[in-house]
């Protein structure tokens, strides 16, 4: 009866440990989803913010009034869309949110910033222009959005 007993115990542990970790990898993965949609809920929420990703979105068709539009844009607006895909930034590279949800997300939004032949130009322009867009301070989400290409 003790054999019995001093095998199956550390087998409830073994077992009571691995349940325990499985629970609390699912509650952090839950946890990094919460602060991602928080990040795109200030997307979401923000209508001027809305209206500046149409404009990029619609970029390509290389319409004038739309290039104008643009480029002309509220600084003070385009900074807060470059702050929040920073942030989305700094949480992928520290692994708080996962990438390949914060790619499914945000990935057009990098893209436009940092990559897109059509958007890029225009959307530095009134930010200081291609010297700023390459400033060190930019460099995380400029390297990310390499790998935030749209597939």
């Amino acid at each position: 009866m003790n054999i019995l007993k001093d095998i199956i115990q550390p087998l409830m542990v073994i077992f009571g440990g691995i349940f325990a970790l499985y629970q609390y990898q699912k509650q952090q993965k839950f946890k990094r989803l919460q602060n991602l949609s928080s990040l795109w809920k200030s997307f979401l929420g923000d209508e001027k913010m809305l209206d500046l990703f149409n404009l990029l979105n619609l970029a390509e068709k290389k319409d004038p009034q739309i290039i104008e539009d643009i480029r002309s844009y509220d600084p003070k607006l385009k900074y807060k869309y470059l702050a929040i895909i920073e942030e989305v930034t700094l949480y992928a590279d520290t692994f708080e949110i996962d990438k390949p949800q914060a790619k499914y997300l945000f990935q057009w939004h990098f893209f436009f910033a940092y990559q897109s032949p059509d958007t890029v130009e225009h959307f530095w322009y009134n930010l200081g222009g291609s010297e700023e867009m390459m400033a060190s301070y930019w460099a995380k989400s400029r390297n990310i959005s390499n790998e935030f290409l749209p597939s």
